[in-house]
């Protein structure tokens, strides 16, 4: 539909045309002799209509319009589209100009109705449904069109070109354009208002995770990221040992607690405080606080299951496997996982007996499928080479996708062409993340070498068995200078500060981390090791599915052209 010339329709069939009152160009043409509106056939509703359309060769008679004479086709007024137009305004009720609408300068939300701000994008459909409701008189109309005349974007006005349609003398149905205006008026919403005076918030979420690596943390962070968890929340700020998230009201601090539940297995605890109190009105201004308590295992953790732990590996020694909803282990020498619910876990946490950074690096001296083993029991495995050999439990963090054993006989890279001792142990690595390349004489592995450890007995006393020499954990990452070439990854943080070459702003209020130290707190705790950030984006760049689930992609590569731009002379030299 034409925003300069549009047809309306009456049931009789009659039809008028009428144009912008603004184009004052087409009204002097019509004005100036001009061919005149177009009318429908008054016949088109009946049987003769038909008949005499289907006869091309006849024509409509036409009248003289009673205002300036000029020749039309017959319609109830007996006027022209112009004349119609002049005489009857149908956009009357309309204003045109002043009307305001209210936008929050710092968050550039709306306010739509009964003190509610919501946020749109400009020349949305949705943003136009709300300008259109604050048109006094529309409601009365039949609103034919709506659409957004550009304006500048600095210009503090919104224009909307509105077509509406009402039926005027003898029934005629007249159609008209309009163009409304409206002027872009600054006020604080609710939310930001609230971070100005000393009542900034209403709810505060604290996470914590109490121990001495923040791994968990670290994951948990980027999963709020993803799910875009913190959307609603005020600020976040981070402290030693975790972060406080603050939120505008109560039920958005409930409803962020219980995502962290569905990724992870929390202990959460609630209290009140009253700040001030209206006697008068019998109003109170309370402010909430939510404990969450984060487990103290992290990934790749070495944990001894007590008896009682309710699943089959209870009362030997296993591996954190992954940390989400439930804490998943795996068994040394069976490969076999169990899982533990968050009821469960906080009824009495296990204690981690080791950390990931306590691993160490084994190399792959010789291996082959271990005959006589299943996944569902194993032993240590047999002799080899009139070396020095200890039989050890194996254990792995890549999955249970394959249940055939094997036995390796590895060494200590620190030891090797130095010392004779060599361990056979058995091991479900059989192959990497992907099921492909199975270990292979030369490979290397991830694994803790608990000879001469002296652990807590209490963490220990439920312990079936004893506690075995290495275990392996999974695959160490390739060397740095084959690394070196391979994507980079960044992490996100949610209070926006950035460390090495990712930092700066992210989507939202989350920022970017990269492995390399840089100034800023951590993102996961106030003094957090950048050793950690490094580890775990190793970690991301082995697992392709835990990528895809965090929404971490690589970073694009910068290429030597900006190397060049630094130093276009070469004064600093190649490196």
């Amino acid at each position: 539909m034409s925003g300069f010339q549009q047809e309306g329709f009456v049931g009789n069939g009659e039809a008028v045309t009428t144009h912008d009152p603004s184009s004052e160009t087409q009204d002097r043409t019509r004005r100036s002799g001009g061919q005149g509106p177009v009318v429908a056939n008054p016949l088109a509703g009946s049987a003769g209509g038909a008949a005499a359309a289907a006869g091309s060769s006849k024509k409509l008679a036409t009248i003289l319009c009673c205002l300036c004479g000029r020749p039309i086709q017959p319609n109830g007024a007996n006027m022209c589209g112009a004349c119609l137009r002049d005489q009857v305004d149908v956009t009357e009720g309309i204003p045109k100009k002043g009307l305001t609408i209210i936008q929050c300068r710092r968050c550039l939300k709306w306010l739509t109705k009964n003190d509610h701000w919501s946020g749109f994008e400009l020349e949305s459909a949705p943003f136009l449904a709300l300008v259109l409701k604050k048109i006094p008189g529309l409601a009365k109309q039949d609103l034919v069109d709506a659409k957004w005349i550009w304006t500048e974007p600095h210009s503090k006005r919104l224009k909307v070109r509105i077509t509406v349609r009402k039926e005027v003398l003898n029934k005629v149905m007249l159609q008209q354009d309009a163009t409304v205006e409206f002027v872009v008026h600054n006020r604080q919403c609710n939310v930001c208002n609230k971070e100005f005076t000393n009542q900034t918030w209403k709810a505060i979420v604290q996470i914590r995770q109490r121990a001495g690596h923040k791994r968990t943390m670290m994951l948990l962070e980027q999963r709020i990221l993803q799910a875009d968890a913190h959307r609603k929340c005020i600020s976040v700020e981070t402290v030693r040992g975790g972060m406080d998230v603050y939120f505008g009201a109560k039920h958005d601090a409930v409803e962020f607690v219980g995502y962290l539940s569905s990724v992870a297995p929390i202990r959460s605890r609630e209290s009140t405080k009253l700040v001030s109190t209206d006697n008068h009105s019998n109003v109170r201004n309370t402010q909430h606080t939510v404990a969450v308590d984060v487990p103290t295992l992290c990934r790749d953790d070495l944990v001894a299951l007590p008896r009682g732990s309710g699943n089959r590996l209870q009362g030997t020694i296993t591996v954190v496997q992954r940390v989400t909803s439930v804490v998943q282990f795996v068994g040394p020498s069976s490969g076999q996982t169990a899982d533990m619910p968050a009821d469960r876990y906080w009824r009495s946490p296990p204690e981690p007996l080791l950390s990931a950074s306590s691993l160490t690096e084994f190399v792959v001296l010789d291996s082959e499928p271990a005959d006589g083993f299943s996944a569902a029991g194993g032993g240590g495995g047999g002799g080899g080479g009139g070396k020095k050999e200890r039989h050890a439990a194996a254990s792995s963090a890549a999955g249970t996708k394959n249940k055939s054993l094997w036995e390796v006989v590895v060494a200590l890279d620190s030891d090797v062409g130095s010392a004779d001792d060599t361990f056979t142990v058995l091991t479900h690595l059989s192959a990497d993340s992907a099921g492909l390349h199975p270990l292979e004489a030369g490979d290397m592995l991830l694994g803790y070498d608990l000879r001469g450890k002296n652990f807590n007995e209490a963490l220990l006393s439920g312990l079936s068995g004893d506690v075995p020499d290495i275990v392996l954990v999974k695959r160490a990452p390739p060397p740095k200078t084959a690394q070196s070439k391979k994507k980079r990854y960044k992490l996100r943080s949610l209070d926006g500060t950035g460390g090495g070459e990712g930092g700066g702003a992210d989507h939202g209020k989350g920022g970017k981390r990269g492995a390399g130290g840089g100034s800023g707190k951590a993102s996961n705790t106030g003094g957090s090791d950048e050793r950690e950030i490094a580890a775990l984006i190793e970690e991301l760049s082995m697992d392709e599915e835990l990528r895809a689930e965090l929404g971490i992609v690589p970073e694009p590569d910068e290429g030597p052209s900006r190397a060049a731009a630094a130093d276009p002379k070469g004064e600093y030299g190649e490196g």
